[in-house]
This record gives C-alpha cells, sequence and structure tokens, in this order.
C-alpha cells in the first residue's frame, strides 16, 4: 500500500503531529510501507522530517522525494529520490501537475492539508477523490 502527500501553506507544529499520527495509523493499521512526497514549500519537508523519523521505528517502510524536474546539479538524485516516467517531456510549466498525478495515480491514500480551499492542494484532494483514492484531511477547513 502506497501513500502520496499534497499540502500548502504554513505547517504549524499542530500541522506536523496531524500528519505524524496519520501516517503512523497507515503503517500500523492499513499496511501502508511505501511514501511518495513532492519537494515544494513547507509541508513537504515536514513530512520528509516526520518519514525519515518513522523510518526508525518502522524499518520496513520506504519514502521517495518525487521531482518534478530532472536535476541539474550532479549528484542531486539520491536513493530517497524518484524521478517519475516521462518526466523529462513535459513542458516546465506542466511539469509539477504531470509529477502530483502521476503521484496520485500510484497511491492508495493521500494525506492533505492546505489553508484555504483555493490552493492547489485542494484540487489535487478532489483529483484524488475522482480516482477513487481514500484522501485523509488533515486541515482545520475541509
Amino acid at each position: 500500500m502506497t501513500c502520496t502527500f499534497f499540502g500548502q501553506g504554513d505547517t504549524t507544529q499542530d500541522t506536523a503531529d496531524k500528519a505524524e499520527r496519520a501516517i503512523a495509523e497507515l503503517i500500523r493499521e492499513k499496511g501502508v510501507c511505501l511514501f511518495y512526497v513532492g519537494n515544494h514549500g513547507g509541508f513537504d519537508k515536514t513530512v520528509v522530517s516526520i518519514l525519515r523519523r518513522l523510518k526508525a521505528a518502522y524499518p520496513h517502510i520506504e519514502y521517495y522525494v518525487v521531482l518534478s524536474y530532472v536535476p541539474t546539479a550532479s549528484g542531486a538524485l539520491s536513493k530517497n529520490t524518484l524521478l517519475p516516467e516521462n518526466i523529462e517531456t513535459a513542458h516546465p510549466k506542466g511539469a509539477i501537475h504531470k509529477r502530483n498525478m502521476w503521484m496520485i495515480e500510484n497511491s492508495d491514500y493521500v494525506i492533505t492539508y492546505f489553508a484555504h480551499g483555493l490552493s492547489r492542494a485542494y484540487r489535487y484532494k478532489k483529483a484524488a477523490i475522482k480516482r477513487g483514492k481514500t484522501v485523509i484531511e488533515i486541515s482545520d477547513i475541509t
């Protein structure tokens, strides 16, 4: 089982705590062992930090930072980064969307966080629901 994340807005400690509880519950109760997270913004950084910490408690889990663009710096790809198939053919203005849709299509669960409903994260929540994914909302709004 696989989970991905979409978030927008500043992340508070309360948000990080909610995310960690949701991730740990997916690991323990749903058998989720693979996680995909983007690399844009504070929420993604928070999730990577949580996953790194949880990997120590649950060594069987794996997580990947899914990139939108082919890195230009040598060594920018690491064992915890992943490029979706054919991302290099995406137009630069559409690469993030293509990456995000790949993450949705390759996940069973989606955890979302957003500060307001008019965000891209909200749109990807709707896309995940439309595709029958289980969405876990940790925002204060719905």
